[in-house]
């Protein structure tokens, strides 16, 4: 038993074999979804390697809070795709890779796995051949407006998880932001402004604010304000959604939408959406109508114009998939992780997280945020569930340093 405890903490302390794992877990959207030529090749490499790290959290793994959260989100998931529609494959082939990254998260921070802090560091390959593609090909490449990293909406729900993993690293590896991470960066700031997505650049605005916050009180050693949490975040959102997806109030900001944003109050279309996603959700309140594909979407949500391939909307989306019963897993997701932050709001990592999830909450009031499009964002919850964790890696790599 010694002998296999040691195997797994030097597994998990092989910066090259996760590096490995990331990439096979979380491919780029063009190659696991756009590009069929790629698809299917990354399908198989991506099945083996979650069962891989199923098959060692089940051997060497431990039951946790998050564990526990991450298992029910998952369990209701399948449940009410299996008995609604009898069609599991879609469902098994978005969320495993999910799974996997999530249990790899909890794996290596039973295992003081701190390589794979490091590991994600080849997630800036991304990054950089996304923005060399947009350069190069302005119109896109698997499609109008789509990239290595998808079509020009999603960009921001990749690149977003990737540069906070990295600024996490940095701090953690050097103690300060590295001349790398800042090119990180810079490249991800520009790839969002050219590729001109109204959402991307709210979610972005929003991010860098909470992000330029984070670091000023780390400079001077402070936690961050303690009005700057998750649960006002959360309440926020909920307001929005109220007022605008149910009441209609869009009106008020029409200035705001028109002027700077170029848009309509219609939100280009997406109010025509929501009205025939609440009508779905009031006959189907309790359980929903399972993970759905595109294409069933689509043949839900008819329209003369439009092609809805979601509901553009995250508490939507969550109704839409698994009812109130899912909406409220997820709500409890992001409660357990808003305390874990809060209590360690001194943390550099743990607000940077609180940064990211907040940019996602804002983002999910015009976007679905399907797990298929942005597959980081719950490993990312999961993360934030570990904040003390994180604080405790903090405190050891900062006594490194100093001696």
């Amino acid at each position: 038993m010694q002998s296999e405890k040691k195997m797994i903490e030097k597994l998990f302390n092989n910066k090259i074999l996760l590096g490995i794992l990331l990439l096979a877990l979380c491919g780029p959207y063009m190659l696991t979804r756009d590009m069929e030529e790629t698809k299917h090749i990354y399908e198989f490499v991506t099945t083996i390697a979650s069962w891989a790290v199923i098959f060692l959290y089940a051997r060497y793994g431990k039951i946790t809070i998050p564990a526990v959260w991450l298992f029910v989100f998952l369990g209701w998931s399948f449940v009410t795709r299996f008995f609604i529609s009898g069609n599991t494959l879609s469902y098994y082939q978005v969320f495993l890779p999910v799974a996997a990254m999530a249990l790899l998260i909890e794996l290596a921070i039973i295992y003081k796995g701190y390589a794979l802090l490091d590991a994600v560091a080849v997630f800036r390959i991304y990054l950089y051949i996304n923005f060399l593609l947009i350069i190069l090909f302005r119109q896109g490449v698997s499609g109008p407006e789509r990239w290595l990293l998808g079509y020009r909406n999603m960009q921001s729900w990749t690149i977003l998880p990737v540069v906070t993993l990295l600024v996490i690293r940095a701090f953690w590896k050097f103690g300060k932001l590295d001349i790398v991470t800042v090119l990180d960066l810079m490249i991800s700031l520009i790839t969002l402004i050219v590729i001109k997505s109204a959402t991307s650049w709210v979610g972005a605005f929003v991010y860098l604010i909470f992000f330029c916050i984070s670091l000023i009180c780390y400079k001077k050693r402070k936690a961050i304000p303690g009005i700057i949490n998750l649960f006002d975040g959360l309440a926020v959102s909920v307001l929005f959604f109220a007022g605008i997806v149910v009441f209609k109030l869009q009106a008020v900001f029409e200035p705001l939408i028109v002027s700077v944003f170029h848009r309509d109050i219609s939100f280009t279309g997406r109010t025509r959406v929501w009205d025939m996603a609440l009508q779905y959700i009031r006959e189907h309140w309790l359980v929903g109508a399972g993970y759905l594909k595109r294409a069933e979407y689509i043949k839900l949500f008819p329209d003369e114009v439009f092609q809805y391939p979601h509901p553009h909307n995250y508490f939507l989306s969550l109704l839409m998939q698994g009812g109130i019963v899912l909406l409220g897993i997820v709500t409890i997701g992001f409660v357990i992780s808003g305390i874990r932050l809060w209590k360690n709001r001194d943390c550099l990592a743990a607000n940077l997280l609180l940064a990211f999830l907040l940019s996602m909450l804002v983002m999910g009031f015009t976007e679905a945020l399907s797990i298929y499009m942005c597959p980081l964002m719950y490993p990312m919850l999961v993360i934030s569930m570990h904040a003390e964790k994180l604080r405790n890696i903090f405190t050891i790599s900062e006594g490194r340093r100093k001696r």
